[in-house]
């Protein structure tokens, strides 16, 4: 994880309530340790439909959602 993006990150948290992503950029923080999704109160999932076999969203909630021990609401 580059120093710059986990600073720019913590930025960005501590300065907004609402964040919004594209599932790709959202799972490539999670993936990399940049973003904890315990620090999320609400995920909302637009075209949740597609949340299946190896689709950004499924990816999401087997390898982050599902393993957290408190994970967010969830609206799809």
């Amino acid at each position: 994880i580059r120093i710059d993006n986990v600073q720019r990150w913590e930025k960005e948290i501590s300065e907004h309530e609402i964040l919004i992503f594209i599932a790709e950029k959202f799972l490539n923080l999670l993936q990399g340790g940049t973003f904890d999704l315990t620090r999320v109160n609400l995920l909302i999932m637009d075209e949740c439909h597609h949340a299946s076999g190896d689709d950004q969203y499924a990816r999401i909630l087997k390898s982050h959602y599902h393993l957290c021990a408190s994970p967010p609401r969830l609206l799809g």
